[in-house]
């Protein structure tokens, strides 16, 4: 993951969030999940799912090496955590409010309207906010060296085809 730089990670991250979200609210918005079939339905509101799932691991990847590239070496470890816990406390308050605020099952087509929401923030926020993959200004003297340079035999490794594994 580390060969990616993070702007690309997070827009795609986004527009795979973005992709599901909206794929899940199409396939039982009000009105026309009344044209499809409940089989139809089912398996979009799967794909949508599956889509959104491949998003979480490149979104989960991210806490620790945003926290190193753009915060001071104090202050990573806190970063990391902050970052890493927005995303489990949003998941958690999802997963416990739901139950909650959508009781009845005719209530489940306005669950997924309402979790198109945040999907569409977050891929605004990616858009709109991520511009850069290090800050102009980088936290550490190590940030800046590391940066700069690049072992003359890991360019040469990511620039060669000639790749080989030997057990």
């Amino acid at each position: 993951m580390s060969s990616f730089v993070h702007r690309k990670i997070v827009l795609l991250a986004g527009s795979l969030t973005l992709t599901g979200g909206l794929l899940r609210m199409l396939a039982t918005l009000p009105g026309l999940n009344d044209q499809l079939d409940e089989d139809v339905q089912y398996l979009v509101s799967l794909v949508a799912q599956l889509v959104i799932g491949v998003a979480n691991p490149l979104a989960f990847c991210l806490p620790t090496k945003v926290a190193v590239d753009w915060f001071p070496e104090s202050e990573a470890p806190r970063a990391s955590g902050a970052i890493t816990m927005s995303f489990v406390l949003g998941m958690a308050l999802s997963t416990g409010l739901s139950p909650i605020i959508f009781s009845d099952e005719d209530l489940i087509p306005w669950m997924n309207v309402a979790y198109f929401f945040p999907c569409l923030a977050a891929f605004l926020c990616s858009v709109l906010l991520v511009k850069s993959d290090r800050p102009p200004t980088p936290p550490t003297h190590s940030a800046f060296v590391e940066a700069r340079t690049h072992p003359p035999y890991l360019k040469k490794s990511v620039s060669s085809w000639d790749c080989r594994v030997e057990v």
